[in-house]
């Protein structure tokens, strides 16, 4: 087949899922072409060795004032600022699906713009149009805690300045990606968690189409000694919810060392706290960040273990990357996890309470040999279950029944 691959994506899990069917797709014979814009991560596993030619479309956004106090019709410049973010990356996305329809492809196999979600691409696209959602824009579909009440006079007034800007902001943003979304020819989902929350938020079923881990590439190493050491992987913000695993440990009496692996795209604040919430409980903590992925493989064979608390994650890499190194994962239950976890032979489902994972943690800790006999079950699940190969097959089955070969 020849297939356009669309994305603009940070590094992370998508770009990841993104360059591995990529690579097993290339290896089976398919014409593939890259097209992205250019505030994409392509430094983070490039896709230009993959592919026979990669588009790249230039991208410039108006850029809204910093300040957050100024008067009310600043506000308004900068609401119109970020409206004008949304337009000029609509009218470069029509530009990119006039560049692939005139390119005769069979299928387009689009990934998510990290900055609006859903690419505006798909309402563009003539070509038929498959789209790969990780999940949907969670933060219009998912239940929130309420912000804090304004207290004090500078905030009831910081309030009242962005009370009739946010909403207008989230309501285009929200009709933008529904509108996207529903304009897919096909929508493949990563998990049947996620099936279901893309059919709740944009009211049109996807497929499933499986994710994997590549068993050769992650893997135990000999010359790495285990250590009383934890693993924990992802950007550095709230949704990620380290700060549960270092309350956990905290609640230890031998407290292990806490490696936090993570991307300084995150939030440079939620990071520091993490710091700071560390010192308090006394928790051993190392931070590393920009880590490649042979360091990152090292680091999961230095943990006797992995854990894994995002609130509601889609999916998830890091439980199968810490199985492929032949390490067990103490999860959450819920969400994803429950797909890539299986508890009691892969790793330890618990609920999202820190008495739970810390008893969960303490557990493996104090019993090596349960503890190898989840790894080495972890490890042969991994790389029976979880292949990229199986997951490339799913995929082409499903492009093919889309375009009714």
């Amino acid at each position: 087949m020849k297939i356009a691959l669309f994305h603009n994506l940070r590094a992370g899990g998508a770009k990841r899922a993104l360059y591995e069917y990529a690579r097993v797709l290339a290896a089976r014979g398919h014409h593939l072409d890259a097209f992205t814009l250019s505030t994409a991560d392509e430094a983070f596993l490039p896709l230009a060795p993959l592919v026979r030619a990669h588009h790249v479309e230039p991208l410039e956004l108006p850029q809204p004032l910093a300040t957050r106090w100024m008067p009310l019709a600043l506000q308004y410049l900068n609401l119109a600022k970020r409206l004008g973010q949304l337009d000029a990356l609509d009218a470069a996305h029509r530009r990119v699906a006039a560049r692939i329809d005139a390119g005769g492809y069979d299928l387009a196999f689009v990934h998510h713009d990290f900055l609006v979600q859903a690419p505006y691409v798909l309402r563009h696209l003539r070509t038929p149009s498959v789209y790969y959602c990780q999940e949907p824009l969670r933060r219009y579909y998912e239940y929130r805690e309420p912000d804090p009440p304004a207290t004090g006079f500078k905030g009831r007034v910081r309030a009242a300045w962005y009370a009739p800007i946010e909403p207008r902001y989230a309501a285009r943003h929200q009709a933008d990606d529904l509108a996207n979304a529903r304009a897919a020819g096909l929508i493949l989902a990563n998990s049947e968690y996620s099936r279901e929350a893309i059919a709740k938020a944009y009211g049109k079923f996807p497929l499933m189409a499986p994710l994997g881990v590549d068993a050769t590439h992650f893997h135990p190493m000999s010359d790495v000694a285990e250590e009383r050491a934890v693993i924990t992987v992802g950007r550095f913000q709230a949704n990620k919810d380290q700060a549960l695993v270092i309350e956990a440990v905290g609640r230890l009496a031998d407290r292990p060392t806490v490696i936090l692996v993570g991307e300084s795209t995150g939030v440079p604040a939620y990071r520091d706290a993490l710091v700071a919430q560390a010192a308090r409980l006394g928790v051993p903590l190392e931070i590393h960040e920009h880590v490649a992925d042979e360091a990152l493989i090292r680091q999961y064979n230095r943990a006797a273990l992995a854990v894994f608390t995002p609130i509601l994650e889609p999916f998830g890499f890091v439980p199968l990357e810490a199985a492929a190194c032949g390490r067990p994962t103490v999860g959450v239950r819920e969400a994803g996890v429950r797909e890539t976890v299986r508890h009691e032979e892969t790793g330890l489902l618990v609920e999202r309470d820190p008495a739970a994972v810390a008893a969960a943690i303490a557990r493996l800790l104090a019993d090596p040999a349960e503890r190898h006999r989840m790894g080495e079950a972890a490890l042969a699940d991994a790389r029976a279950r979880w292949t990229w190969s199986h997951a490339a097959d799913v995929l082409e089955l499903r492009f093919k029944t889309f375009l009714g070969a």
